[in-house]
């Protein structure tokens, strides 16, 4: 554990911390990175009994507040020092990042981050998550025409693409290929031999998976993204999983790919960023 104020940064991280922290309205793709499945780092404010968390995602860039609000003075000063002196000039700022980027599990979570960084001109973006259960009614639709197949060591074994289109992406969420290949779930679609298309998980709790889809922009409005969707809805209800999916409310593409297949949107919530001078 390195400390940082009054905040430390824990190293050690699994089931117990994520159970701790999980809500209701916790992003699955930050409960993964305390379970430990996906790459990020985790600020708290004991190491013994923690109760409050910063949560830095290397995929989003971007952290998750979490826990319960914050009331005292010494509090919200040791949060600003832990951004100030810590996560912007040694971890944002090596990154390349020019904001500070987040969400939070509650509106009291989100009235700290306001009071902590009064002083900033906060940015606000809403966005949507959907989910799909084991069993959940799908609507049908015609599949695009080209090949869509999972994921696997043999896949990327047998692609000579994979490496260039795929292999850094993944590495973005995973500490490596294999945790890819035992904890996520992935398609590609393909013309030939090219990947056009990905659906790819960036991390997962209990039996919930995140998902995000990219598609090149010559193959786009083909209904690639949904038939990727579909074929991982199939895998999921065969294996008992459930599924996340999350956009920002105005991609009407990926809005539209959600509800093409029947996902049913649980809530929404606000990312919010101010920029780094």
């Amino acid at each position: 554990m390195k400390n940082t104020a009054e905040f430390v940064e824990l190293t050690k991280r699994g089931n117990k911390l994520a159970k701790r922290f999980a809500r209701e309205t916790s992003l699955c793709h930050y409960l993964s990175i305390l379970e430990g499945n996906t790459r990020g780092k985790v600020y708290v404010n004991s190491a013994s009994d923690p109760s409050f968390a910063a949560v830095y995602s290397y995929l989003y860039k971007g952290f998750q507040i979490m826990g319960s609000p914050i009331i005292g003075t010494d509090e919200y000063v040791a949060l600003r020092m832990l951004f100030e002196k810590e996560l912007i000039p040694k971890l944002l700022k090596n990154e390349h990042v020019g904001e500070v980027s987040y969400s939070c599990d509650t509106e009291a979570l989100l009235e700290n981050m306001h009071i902590a960084f009064f002083d900033k001109e906060q940015y606000e973006q809403e966005y949507c998550l959907y989910t799909h259960r084991p069993g959940s009614p799908m609507p049908a639709f015609e599949k695009t025409e080209y090949k869509t197949l999972r994921i696997t060591k043999e896949f990327i074994e047998n692609n000579a693409e994979f490496s260039l289109v795929l292999r850094d992406e993944i590495l973005r969420s995973y500490a490596s290929i294999d945790a890819f290949l035992k904890q996520g779930l992935g398609f590609a679609a393909l013309d030939g031999e090219r990947i056009i298309a990905n659906l790819i998980s960036s991390g997962s709790y209990e039996k919930s998976i995140v998902l995000g889809a990219d598609t090149d922009s010559e193959y786009r409005c083909r209904k690639i993204a949904a038939s990727l969707l579909r074929s991982a809805q199939c895998y999921a209800d065969e294996h008992g999983l459930s599924l996340v999916w999350e956009c920002n409310k105005d991609n009407i593409a990926s809005v539209g790919t959600a509800e093409k297949c029947g996902l049913e949107r649980r809530f929404t919530y606000p990312v919010r960023w101010f920029e780094l001078k």
